[in-house]
């Protein structure tokens, strides 16, 4: 995804123009990884496109394996544009206000992903699989992705969750946050805001939060200035 953040404070409507950078919660934790040292893989699908060029050689260029990165010649490269007031662990939304978020990724390539795409060889060979809940809102499909990764197999590899609630992709399926939080149930290890904790499940402390979801080996609450509260 093809992030836009503005030029200069302001609401959207105000702000004439916008700086273009790499977006998606998955790809950002590849760049990060790769530049320690790691050896990462994202694999994800874009469109045939300009946005869709400039995102895989962006990441690549950060030290990313990108070769199973799929190209789709139907359906355009996401992006959207925030303002730079958007809390970054944060469920956006809590706060009228403070931010604006605005989504172009119904009908993305994303959001063409399904169980059979990406196939095994994407994932061959690997040790840690991380997702997010960000995938699972993008369409049914995409949410059938998530449900086949994050179930409880045999020999599958570690597998990493960031719940990322994000309302304004959630808009019209109240099912969400019990989706994300089955999902959670099905990692090794979850992130979670302790704010979008409150948010999506009405929970609140890292105590709650881990009665809620005693499956995964590892619980990290994000606290945001405070910190993180690590629960085993």
């Amino acid at each position: 995804m093809v992030t836009f953040l503005p030029s200069r404070p302001g609401r959207l409507a105000d702000v004439p123009s916008f700086d273009r950078a790499i977006g998606g919660a998955e790809s950002n934790v590849a760049c990060v990884l790769a530049a320690a040292g790691h050896r990462v893989r994202w694999v994800s699908r874009v469109g045939a496109d300009g946005f869709g060029d400039h995102l895989v050689a962006a990441i690549a260029a950060h030290g990313v394996d990108t070769g199973h990165v799929a190209r789709d010649p139907h359906r355009p490269t996401g992006v959207y544009f925030r303002t730079a007031g958007e809390r970054a662990t944060g469920a956006d939304g809590e706060e009228p206000g403070t931010a604006e978020v605005v989504y172009y990724r119904a009908g993305s390539a994303a959001s063409a992903m399904t169980p059979r795409s990406p196939g095994p060889a994407a994932l061959a060979g690997a040790r840690v699989l991380h997702l997010t809940g960000i995938t699972a809102a993008l369409s049914d499909s995409c949410l059938d992705v998530l449900r086949t990764l994050t179930r409880r197999t045999p020999g599958r590899p570690l597998v990493s969750f960031d719940v990322n609630y994000r309302v304004g992709l959630w808009q019209g399926r109240p099912q969400g946050p019990e989706t994300l939080l089955d999902l959670a149930r099905g990692a090794d290890v979850v992130f979670v805001g302790e704010d979008e904790a409150a948010a999506a499940w009405d929970l609140h402390g890292p105590e709650a939060i881990r009665a809620a979801l005693p499956e995964p080996g590892v619980l990290v609450v994000k606290q945001g200035s405070e910190g993180v509260t690590v629960l085993h």
